[in-house]
């Protein structure tokens, strides 16, 4: 079975264009890149300290008025970090827009 898969796989190689044996290398890097950064967002996402500050920025009559919207969304691509060794995060959380139009964020660290 072994021996067939790797035959299988040296005839495609042989029997493939450099051109493209260079697109399936970048498709596989492509996924594997794309992998990595919604697994990347869904551990910013979950982390408890992100989902402390969603819940509060949502509920925060502060963050209406200032925004100058009646509703407050932190959904969208959440940025920043987690240290473990220091024990430090710090986060770029979306708020939605402005009422000027302009995109608005909150940094929690």
């Amino acid at each position: 079975f072994m021996a067939s898969r790797a035959s299988r796989a040296f005839s495609f190689v042989e029997n493939t264009s450099l051109r493209g044996l260079a697109g399936s290398c970048a498709l596989a890097g492509a996924g594997v890149v794309v992998s990595g950064l919604v697994m990347r967002q869904r551990m910013l996402r979950e982390h408890p300290i992100c989902q402390t500050a969603c819940d509060q920025l949502e509920r925060s009559e502060e963050v209406r008025r200032w925004l100058g919207a009646g509703e407050v969304s932190t959904g969208g691509v959440v940025g920043g970090y987690v240290d473990i060794q220091e024990g430090t995060a710090a986060f770029r959380i979306p708020l939605g827009r402005s009422a000027d139009g302009g995109a608005a964020y909150a940094r929690v660290e």
